[in-house]
């Protein structure tokens, strides 16, 4: 796979340890998440004011901290890895699906400690495959946007990758892709720090352009 491998500053500045604007934001949900939310924070505060006012006041506010705790859970999963690389790849396949209703799992639905993300809906869907002529591929199934019309198979596509190994020949995608020609971004949850994505995927664009032309003129 055509994979850069990126230095460690880099993949800090990609990769946030915490909660980002955006992130937050997915997790904290609409009014009915909200609710359940101050639902427990109520009731977490009832348990724990008679037991110590140390655990009552995060017990308390746990509406508004449980969703920077579960974007960091959901962070860490990926900065666990050693090695961070950014994966320059092709749309293989692109169309769109109709899906029933599905029942939340771990990461989708009201969890009581880290609080509510939302049930999958039922509508419309886009299915993307992305990979390369190595065979690596990745599928996508996120909630249809009218910014996906334009998206074309041999589309160029960028996904940030991690993985155990420095040479990258087993790796785990971030379910986000960015595509350069429609300036597209296919994701359901933000990953990445998208401004450092741009910026990288820029400065690799440049080192090949120059490699280009430094061996046109050998």
């Amino acid at each position: 796979p055509d994979i850069t491998v990126l230095t460690r500053e880099q993949a800090a500045a990609l990769l946030p340890r915490s909660a980002t604007g955006p992130q937050y934001g997915y997790y904290w949900g609409g009014i009915d998440t909200t609710m359940r939310r101050l639902s427990v924070s109520l009731a977490l505060g009832m348990l724990t004011v008679n037991v110590s006012n140390i655990l009552a006041v995060p017990a308390g506010l746990y509406w508004l901290w449980s969703p920077v705790a579960l974007a960091a859970r959901r962070n860490y999963a990926f900065r666990r890895y050693e090695f961070t690389g950014l994966w320059r790849a092709r749309v293989l396949r692109v169309k769109t699906a109709w899906v029933e209703a599905r029942p939340a799992g771990r990461d989708r639905g009201f969890d009581v400690w880290f609080g509510l993300t939302g049930a999958s809906s039922e509508g419309q869907v886009l299915r993307v495959l992305v990979g390369d002529d190595t065979g690596a591929r990745v599928e996508l199934e996120v909630p249809y946007k009218r910014e996906y019309r334009d998206i074309r198979v041999r589309d160029t596509a960028h996904l940030v990758v991690v993985s155990d190994t420095a040479n990258m020949d087993r790796f785990r995608a971030l379910r986000e892709v960015y595509l350069p020609e429609t300036r597209v971004w296919i994701s359901e949850y933000p990953f990445a720090e998208r401004s450092v994505v741009l910026y990288i995927v820029d400065w690799i664009e440049r080192q090949r352009q120059e490699r280009f032309y430094e061996e046109r003129q050998m």
